[in-house]
């Protein structure tokens, strides 16, 4: 996996940073995302690292990330931004056979 760019301007990244829930309880794909602040002003998703964004050029809060991660057999690219107070999470996977599907859910934010 190659290493993420730091940041010219460190965004603040306080609206990620929490505890986000499936929207849908019958869901088959991710319950919870726990989101971290990592030590380069970054943050880290379900262990891994992740690339924060502004919403608009000039803002210094982030409220968008893209990771990677490995769930299960697959590889999931993950997109995803703040959108009335959800987590709107578009992913994108890959099976080692190298078939792939897109997933996009919601998670709201949870008492840790």
């Amino acid at each position: 996996m190659p290493v993420l760019a730091q940041p010219s301007v460190l965004l603040d990244v306080a609206p990620l940073v929490a505890t986000w829930r499936n929207t849908n309880a019958e869901s088959r794909g991710v319950a919870v995302y726990e989101i971290e602040r990592s030590g380069d002003g970054s943050v880290i998703v379900n262990g891994a690292p992740a690339a924060v964004f502004a919403l608009e050029t000039g803002d210094r809060v982030a409220q968008a990330f893209s990771a990677r991660l490995r769930i299960n057999d697959t590889v999931a690219e993950l997109q995803a931004n703040i959108k009335g107070g959800v987590l709107v999470v578009a992913s994108f996977h890959t099976s080692a056979d190298g078939s792939g599907y897109f997933h996009r859910e919601f998670y709201y934010r949870s008492a840790r």
